[in-house]
């Protein structure tokens, strides 16, 4: 009897057997899915505001000091309007970058 279940059961065998049932199927389970994943909510970018500036420049400077001098402090002299603004910045010869 288990024989008998195990071939009458064989999903391959029903698949072959009933063809165009399983491909009405399959094209009906993919209609739902397309279906299902359209009225998903969801966003790529939500629209999350985060309170970050960063500030990049480069210039042609010799020194560290002079980039400070006359790139980074400017940046960060303009950047003190800002409400509850903490600076951070770094100055490379050359370049800064003030968040």
């Amino acid at each position: 009897m288990k024989k008998y279940l195990r071939e009458k059961l064989n999903i391959s065998r029903l698949t072959i057997k009933y063809g165009r049932l399983t491909l009405f199927f399959w094209i009906a389970v993919s209609i739902a899915g397309l279906l299902a994943f359209s009225s998903l909510k969801y966003a790529l970018f939500p629209d999350v505001p985060f309170p970050v500036v960063i500030v990049q420049s480069t210039a042609s400077f010799d020194t560290a000091q002079e980039t400070e001098a006359k790139l980074t402090k400017p940046i960060e002299e303009s950047l003190k309007s800002l409400k509850k603004a903490e600076l951070f910045s770094s100055t490379y010869p050359g370049q800064t970058i003030v968040s």
